[in-house]
């Protein structure tokens, strides 16, 4: 039975990857998605009707091309930094739980992290504590000054969380745990629910998150199954009846994030901010989403420029973008305006190109 288990879940993981990245490759022939990937294998499209009036030369259209496939790579990494997004918000209660290394008898962190992996879950923040109540990441590939952080906030206060979120012990202080369960058991029958007892001594400084800011006794408890774990990234299983006890309350706690990429991909160098929208963990969390604004994007080959910039693109829990990208490329005797189209949801957008300033209107693309 958990290892019928373990290999559905590693089969629908993986099919949501193969899905998430195949349907409108902006360049078929194959540069990198992550940052500081190169565009040596190009072969530009044909250009499009709309351009008729102001077609460029070949050079001048394959240049251009390349900078907008180019830039639109690095634009990928709003999913991958999404993706991160989303991932830890549903796997706070498990990080925080997981912080207290006796949760388990018997059972080494290490071995209940690589379980939990498999039913999509992280035990540990991928983040690194920063100045400011941030936590921040490097992305992988750009230039090292890119970062991608994340910053907590008590519901309803401008004032950031400057204590781990992560660990058990920022909430509450000589934590004990007893379980009734071991792992093991746990993973015969995955819907059979384990009790975690909580022993605690002293309130840590952010008690107040916990069991909606009410007094807390000084024993409680938390009932959950494998299963009930899994429906925190698979909302397929069904949780209903599992107990996080005062644990619950902490994910109301808010967050924003923010993607501040500057990217080399061959003679192409990209530069964005995207801030996602402010929202409690659980609520991104349960709709998969995170909304950014992203006010300016800058691509340069050092001919020709691109600036774009996007309102509520939408990252989706599918590997996904949502919304549409307005650009405006320019350079000797050209003027060019794009629109990168995600509709609903697309890990690649559709392209429209037209004459002028096409950001008052979008009937004249095509």
């Amino acid at each position: 039975m958990p290892l019928r288990f373990i290999f559905l879940l590693s089969l629908v993981s993986s099919l949501v990857g193969c899905f998430g990245d195949w349907n409108h490759n902006p360049n078929p022939n194959g540069s990198s998605p992550s940052a500081g990937g190169g565009s040596a294998l190009w072969t530009p499209p044909d250009p499009p009707p709309s351009l008729d009036e102001c077609l460029p030369s070949d050079d001048a259209w394959d240049d251009i091309t390349r900078l907008y496939v180019d830039t639109e790579w690095s634009i990928h990494e709003l999913i991958t930094c999404g993706q991160v997004q989303v991932r830890l918000t549903q796997s706070m209660l498990a990080i925080v739980l997981a912080s207290n290394r006796d949760l388990f008898r018997g059972d080494t962190f290490e071995r209940v992290a690589q379980y939990a992996a498999i039913f999509g879950l992280d035990l540990e923040s991928p983040f690194e504590q920063a100045e400011n109540g941030r936590w921040s990441m490097p992305i992988d590939g750009a230039d090292p000054s890119s970062r991608f952080w994340v910053q907590f906030f008590r519901p309803g206060s401008e004032d950031p969380i400057l204590n781990d979120p992560f660990r058990l012990d920022s909430y509450l202080q000589g934590v004990h745990v007893e379980t009734e369960l071991t792992l093991d058991e746990m993973l015969e029958d995955i819907e059979r629910r384990n009790t975690f007892w909580f022993f605690w001594q002293e309130e840590g400084p952010l008690i107040d998150l916990l069991n909606d800011g009410e007094p807390l006794a000084r024993i409680f408890k938390v009932q959950v199954s494998i299963a009930d774990i899994a429906a925190l990234v698979y909302p397929f299983f069904d949780n209903a009846g599992a107990e996080y006890g005062p644990l619950v309350s902490l994910v109301d706690a808010e967050m924003i994030s923010c993607i501040e990429l500057r990217d080399t991909r061959a003679r192409t160098v990209v530069e964005y901010r995207a801030d996602g929208r402010r929202d409690t963990i659980a609520a991104i969390a349960g709709d998969g989403e995170v909304a950014f604004d992203v006010d300016a994007i800058d691509a340069t080959d050092g001919t020709y420029a691109m600036h774009g910039d996007a309102t509520d693109l939408r990252f989706l829990d599918v590997k996904s973008l949502a919304g549409e990208i307005f650009y405006e490329i320019t350079g000797p005797d050209l003027a060019i305006d794009v629109v990168s189209d995600f509709g609903s949801g697309n890990p690649w957008p559709i392209t429209h190109w037209a004459c002028g300033d096409c950001n008052e209107s979008q009937r004249d693309l095509e």
